[in-house]
């Protein structure tokens, strides 16, 4: 079953299972890119999506006023900022990720 996220409101996702993309590895909790992502083929976008090989996110998510800060463990000691949306641009480390959900 296809998440209900538009072709064009795709705004990245996480890989959830490992896969082969071309010539690259794709592993577990990695980030993905929109350009990335759009730029597969749409059957095979369509069928890792399916498949849950990967987890797409919404292009802009709009923010409750009363949204929380929350931590979230990636897994392997990585963790992520989320208010609505994932806030930090790259993985951080448990210590980070407290900082910045403490900061407002």
């Amino acid at each position: 079953m296809l998440q209900s996220i538009r072709t064009g409101d795709i705004g990245g996702g996480i890989v959830r299972r490992a896969f082969r993309d071309g010539d690259r590895f794709r592993r577990a909790n990695e980030r993905l890119e929109r350009e990335e992502i759009m730029r597969w083929p749409a059957a095979n976008r369509n069928a890792l999506i399916d498949k849950r090989f990967v987890e797409i996110y919404p292009l802009s998510a709009a923010t409750p006023k009363d949204a929380k800060r929350i931590v979230l463990h990636r897994g392997g000691g990585v963790y992520d900022v989320i208010e609505g949306r994932v806030l930090n641009a790259k993985p951080l480390t448990k210590a980070e990720a407290q900082a910045l959900a403490k900061q407002k």
